[in-house]
């Protein structure tokens, strides 16, 4: 099982197309044994930031060990 967490700013294009890759990806590689967690920066400004995220869209991958941006 993998862990990852996706930030994104709303609905904008580049989010939605990062959440369906992500989503596709899970599904076809880790044949739905994963867990995705949204976080929109809309409506939670502040958790990008105490996360250290910059950039938007972010995939984070929370587990396994290491933790990995990308």
């Amino acid at each position: 099982m993998a862990g990852f967490r996706l930030y994104i700013k709303g609905m904008n294009p580049d989010s939605v197309k990062a959440l369906i890759t992500t989503r596709a990806i899970c599904e076809r590689y880790l044949f739905g044994e994963s867990y995705l967690e949204i976080v929109d920066t809309l409506r939670e400004p502040d958790r990008a930031s105490e996360d250290g995220i910059t950039n938007i869209p972010t995939l984070v991958k929370l587990w396994p060990s290491p933790v990995s941006r990308v």
